[in-house]
């Protein structure tokens, strides 16, 4: 995957592309990332 772009304030999101590009991984990474902010701000 060359450039993506992800705005979180959307409430709805559509990620396409060819196969083996990395959308699931980043997908997955954002989601990580954000799991963990939100681990910081409860505490």
């Amino acid at each position: 995957m060359k450039d993506f772009e992800i705005d979180l304030s959307k409430d709805f999101s559509i990620i396409y592309g060819k196969n083996n590009i990395g959308k699931s991984y980043a997908v997955s990474v954002v989601y990580l990332i954000l799991k963990k902010i939100a681990s910081y701000t409860e505490n």
